[in-house]
């Protein structure tokens, strides 16, 4: 994340930990809602269960599952981007999301919001620089904090 936007690590490292842990929330859904994901059968009770504090149900309690759940069902799109750490193209979006989800459920409300940020980064490709412009305009006190 220092890479990508070092002033918003700073911004979002001012924040109280509560809103640490809403912009990792809502980075999550981002990503996933970007991807075409979120909606899924499968996938909308994790994001629930992400919004109410919850453990997160099958398959999201098991890593390989969910990369299995998401190359196996036909419903999931398969939209590409740029990666944003390098020239390659055609990297799975739906891919990138995934780990946005288990960034925002880590236990330290910092490494939760930073995780969730840089997967859903990933989630934008190329047009990262607009995800992040979004979380200042969604959450403007973490830019006042930092101010």
């Amino acid at each position: 994340m220092v890479r990508l936007d070092r002033l918003l690590v700073d911004e979002v490292d001012g924040a109280t930990p509560e809103l640490q842990g809403e912009i990792a929330r809502w980075a999550a859904r981002r990503a996933y809602a970007l991807a075409g994901l979120a909606d899924l059968d499968w996938v909308a009770p994790a994001l629930d269960a992400l919004d109410s504090g919850r453990p997160l149900p099958s398959p999201f309690d098991d890593w390989d599952t969910v990369w299995e759940r998401l190359f196996s069902d036909p419903r999931v799109p398969t939209t590409t981007v740029t990666s944003i750490n390098g020239p390659w193209d055609n990297m799975s979006q739906q891919a990138m999301a995934v780990p946005a989800l288990f960034g925002a459920v880590e236990d330290d409300p910092l490494q939760a919001v930073l995780d969730a940020l840089y997967a859903a980064a990933a989630t934008f490709g190329g047009d990262y620089p607009a995800l992040f412009e979004e979380v200042r305009t969604v959450f403007p006190s973490i830019v006042e904090a930092a101010e």
